[in-house]
């Protein structure tokens, strides 16, 4: 590893595969377009912006495309210029980043998909053929782990090295609850992600009115305002945290425990499966989170996931 060996206990481990196919999108001449999910987070904003700079000093042109309802042109850090566009141009190829299982930013068919969660639709866990999902804490830290399996950190100067440590720690504090981070130290970081806090307006995204909380054994139920973004919510709440919030026809939901996310995901799967319920969402190091098409009985929904993720260990 290139900076700090409590990161090795993620044992995230590309196939070399993987690692040629990333290796492909960097050494080749064409231009790059990375797009991310609609209405971004920190770590697909970090993503985006360790992947263009690390494109930019081989003097590919390079764009980034985000939602067209987020006001952010530009981002400035140690001395360093990232600009967004929300519009795309067709003589890019594509690589998405965080994307999975959320809508992206462009409905062309991508170059590469680069994404930290397990997802599940339908029932059952997809898999995305040709392409780099891989369980990891972050998708900033996935594209670390790549381009050092590359060896593409191994020249990069130190100003620039430090850059790319800040964005994965940045995305670490945004996707990871407190009582799962690595101890390490985020000092460094924290200016930058008080800067792209500001900057993705997630202090408003995430201090809704809480519309009602429930207790259950040892969990907490919580229904916010709708149309709001759950999974940073809930990094901010004790661990056996769900928060849940109406999106239409769907609720969107995201579970924060002390249990293994990946196992704990299965065991969900596995309830929609039984129950019929259509569900569409993704586990990572720090969660689970995505939507599921009922509108009624909520609560009672996952008063029943609790008690079956209790009878299956």
């Amino acid at each position: 590893m290139v900076f700090i060996n409590n990161f090795d206990f993620f044992k995230v481990s590309p196939s070399q595969k993987q690692i040629d196919t990333f290796k492909r999108v960097l050494q080749d001449k064409s231009k790059i377009e990375i797009h991310t999910h609609r209405v971004p987070d920190i770590d697909a904003i970090t993503s985006m912006m360790i992947l263009s700079l690390i494109l930019r000093l081989r003097k590919r042109e390079v764009r980034m495309v985000i939602d067209d309802s987020l006001n952010v042109k530009t981002i400035e850090y140690n001395g360093q210029n990232w600009h967004f566009h929300n519009k795309e141009e067709k003589d890019f190829e594509v690589v998405i980043l965080d994307t999975i299982p959320s809508r992206s930013t462009t409905s062309r068919n991508p170059r590469l998909i680069i994404d930290h969660h397990i997802a599940y639709s339908n029932h059952r866990q997809l898999k995305i053929h040709g392409h780099i999902v891989l369980p990891s804490p972050s998708t900033s830290y996935l594209i670390y782990i790549l381009l050092t399996n590359t060896g593409e950190l191994s020249n990069l100067d130190e100003k620039n090295m430090n850059i790319i440590k800040d964005l994965v720690k940045a995305s670490l504090l945004a996707d990871i609850p407190p009582y799962l981070r690595p101890g390490i130290d985020y000092k460094e970081a924290k200016p930058l992600y008080d800067l792209l806090d500001q900057k993705l307006n997630m202090i408003t995204m995430v201090k809704p009115a809480i519309i009602s909380r429930h207790i259950y054994k040892d969990w907490s139920i919580l229904i916010v305002e709708p149309n709001h973004q759950t999974g940073y919510l809930a990094n901010n709440f004790n661990p056996n945290t769900i928060v849940l919030s109406r999106t239409g026809k769907h609720y969107k939901f995201s579970i924060r425990t002390i249990y293994n996310n990946y196992h704990v995901a299965e065991i969900i799967n596995e309830y929609f499966k039984r129950k019929g319920i259509n569900a569409e969402f993704g586990a990572h190091y720090g969660g689970i989170g995505g939507r599921i098409e009922i509108t009624e009985n909520i609560i009672d929904v996952f008063i029943d996931i609790i008690n079956f993720i209790a009878k299956q260990g």
